[in-house]
């Protein structure tokens, strides 16, 4: 009975507990204004071209346009590059400031070798601004917990009628005592 409930513990501790989730916040409506936010700021800049994805560095936005100096793309941002934009997307939360700090733009505008990149706004079709979705890691964090508890609270019901039983059990043995 013990084992069960530890391995029931174990189990439901080590499945999906506590998860952390992000939201693409997806646009295809592109204005200047969008990476005025101070919610951009901070974040990496990842251009997606019909040929590759770069990172973009001391970027300003200049009179309709995005400008910036070319980089690669450093291997750690791979994981995220491709979230489903309708779905609640997974990420460990040691890796929360690399899943939440990625701003993906999307062109078909190619930039060739090392020349500084001039975007204009109107070359631009989809804007994935990545933030933490607070609702799917909620419901996760409300699962988990319930999940934790429901053995918990199982395991004491049951310690409780064995307790029970083997009281009432003890209780119905004849007492045999011999005073010879």
């Amino acid at each position: 009975m013990k084992q069960i409930f530890l391995l029931a513990l174990i189990t439901t501790s080590l499945s999906s507990c506590f998860q952390q989730y992000y939201k693409t916040n997806t646009t295809a409506k592109i204005f200047v204004s969008n990476f005025d936010q101070q919610h951009i700021q901070n974040k990496v800049i990842i251009v997606h071209t019909p040929g590759e994805a770069f990172v973009l560095k001391n970027v300003k936005n200049d009179s309709g346009s995005l400008t910036g100096d070319k980089e690669t793309l450093n291997p750690k941002y791979d994981k995220y590059m491709n979230p489903d934009a309708n779905a609640a997307n997974r990420y460990p939360k040691k890796e929360k400031d690399i899943a939440l700090s990625e701003v993906h733009v999307y062109t078909n505008s190619s930039f060739e070798g090392g020349q500084p990149v001039n975007l204009s706004m109107n070359q631009i079709y989809r804007l994935d601004i990545y933030d933490k979705d607070l609702a799917a890691t909620r419901r996760a964090r409300t699962l988990s917990i319930v999940g934790i508890a429901a053995p918990v609270v199982g395991g004491a019901i049951l310690v409780g009628i064995a307790a029970t039983q083997a009281a009432e059990n003890l209780q119905n043995i004849p007492l045999n005592i011999n005073f010879n």
